[in-house]
């Protein structure tokens, strides 16, 4: 992650009066990694605070970004249903890497910041609302694998919010039974 994307992210929090931090950990590419590398340690959180975010396509290529907590399994199927479109899929990794300029791991809800209204890219953030019934703070990837951004997990709505709103992006938080996820 270049300086300038840490510092926006940094910026960003700051302007909106979120507390954070920024730290650099081992490089990860998934929850699994980060388990075996002991990242939530040295990110001082809990291995389910650690927020998994996942770039998906439904089958007219609209893209959506499904944060959740990570140790959360995902069924793809009943995601779609609740979204109301027949079919989703992951995303390529070629395309997170064009749209965000991320690498495998590093997605995070924190790329839409770097996205603007006319952008011809269109990604629509759906936050699973469970996430703000954590106790404690969350981390997020901070658009590398070696980073990440902590925050409490009652700012996660407040912080999706104004993405959206500074990236004139959709972000909407939803509240989907475990099951569904």
């Amino acid at each position: 992650m270049a300086t300038s994307e840490a510092q926006l992210i940094d910026d960003f929090l700051m302007s909106h009066e979120v507390e954070h931090r920024l730290v650099t950990h081992a490089a990860i590419t998934s929850v699994q990694e980060a388990l075996e590398k002991g990242v939530p340690d040295q990110l001082g959180v809990q291995l389910g605070n650690v927020i998994k975010n996942l770039l998906v396509r439904d089958s007219a290529h609209h893209l959506f970004l499904l944060v959740t907590p990570g140790m959360k399994r995902v069924n793809l199927r009943k995601v779609a249903a609740t979204l109301g479109v027949s079919h989703l899929s992951m995303a390529r990794l070629d395309e997170a890497q064009g749209i965000f300029g991320a690498h495998k791991g590093a997605v995070s809800l924190f790329d839409l910041l770097k996205m603007s209204s006319t952008s011809e890219i269109s990604v629509e953030a759906i936050v699973d609302k469970s996430i703000t019934a954590i106790d404690g703070d969350v981390a997020f990837p901070a658009g590398a694998a070696n980073r990440s951004v902590v925050i409490a997990a009652q700012d996660v709505e407040k912080v999706a919010t104004a993405i959206g709103e500074t990236s004139g992006q959709t972000t909407r938080t939803e509240t989907i039974d475990a099951a569904q996820w």
